[in-house]
């Protein structure tokens, strides 16, 4: 196919265009008109990663540094109470890093329940980004412009230099400080042992008393009026874990073991009977014991058994920077 030059191409610029220069340039206006017509392809975001108090993903921390920052965040709450969460990654894949912070605010809910004192630390190495990430309650403790003064500061300087564990030691410390002045002010209640966490032993053994309890009734309840019994159950089962202070990380999975429970329970068979209601007996199997149970928790196994609070509202409030 040849193209010829337009009449009014050849005035404007009193000579004839060659034929083979105006085809070119046609053949990729066509082609940038084609390409911007295709359906941008957006790139996967970065999957939230398990729950963990500490995450290196980058490989930016050797083991003495992971042992020394671990410890760091336990100490603090331990004597503050709030969760901080630390996650070294590579990048974030093209996402803004305060969208993928929200993201992992929203899912994780660090902070404790009825508090909501959550705070995550993302130190994307490759993209040379950080973001302090607060949940709402500490939006007074940490404003924005003191987060992003702890970036500029503290943690800045120690990465460009390459020390990743220094900077995050930093500004650990300089949290956790800010931290004990809005305790001081009484901004910030104290730790508490009352509501055990899922996670430690009283959390487990709560469970397994809770499971016990709520599946005897369900099991009686099913003789009584069906099926609706074991649902009454559960459901009261997880309202209690909620009320109590535990998350629904805790309570949902509570709530399905009474309901399987309820039913196993209420079936023939060998055991030992608990009650009788209505036409027989409601028995436990043989062997299963509320000391046996199988080790279940939140947390995954990449969380060292350290558990959600459940309570973080995460709001936007914190500064990004880059170094």
């Amino acid at each position: 196919m040849r193209f010829s030059s337009p009449k009014w191409l050849e005035k404007s610029t009193g000579q004839a265009t060659s034929p083979a220069w105006f085809a070119a340039i046609l053949r990729l206006l066509i082609l940038a008109a084609l390409v911007m017509t295709l359906p941008a392809q957006a790139q996967q975001p970065l999957p939230v990663p398990p729950l963990a108090q500490l995450t290196d993903t980058a490989g930016a921390l050797n083991p003495a540094d992971r042992e020394r920052i671990a410890a760091q965040l336990k100490d603090i709450e331990q004597r503050r109470g709030s969760q901080i969460a630390v996650l070294v990654i590579p990048g974030t894949q093209g996402e803004p890093i305060e969208d993928f912070a929200q993201r992992v605010g929203s899912s994780w809910k660090i902070g404790r329940a009825g508090v909501g004192d959550g705070l995550v630390l993302i130190v994307a190495v490759q993209d040379r980004r950080a973001r302090i990430d607060v949940a709402r309650t500490l939006e007074g403790a940490i404003p924005d412009v003191v987060a992003g003064r702890i970036i500029r500061e503290v943690m800045a300087p120690a990465f460009k230099a390459g020390d990743y564990a220094g900077g995050i030691v930093k500004a650990l410390a300089r949290i956790d400080q800010l931290l004990d002045k809005e305790a001081a002010a009484g901004a910030l209640p104290a730790p508490s042992a009352a509501l055990p966490r899922p996670g430690d032993g009283r959390g487990e053994e709560g469970f397994f008393v809770i499971l016990i309890v709520a599946a005897a009734i369900g099991a009686v309840m099913r003789r009584m009026i069906g099926g609706l019994g074991p649902l009454a159950a559960a459901g009261g089962a997880a309202g209690y874990a909620v009320w109590a202070g535990h998350s629904l990380l805790w309570a949902l999975p509570l709530a399905f073991f009474v309901l399987l429970a309820s039913f196993v329970f209420s079936l023939r068979g060998s055991g030992r009977a608990v009650s009788r209601s209505g036409g027989g007996p409601v028995y436990i199997p043989g062997g299963w014991s509320s000391g046996g149970g199988g080790g279940w928790s939140s947390g995954s196994s990449d969380s060292g058994g350290w558990s959600s609070g459940g309570g973080g509202d995460f709001g936007g409030g914190g500064a990004s920077g880059d170094w």
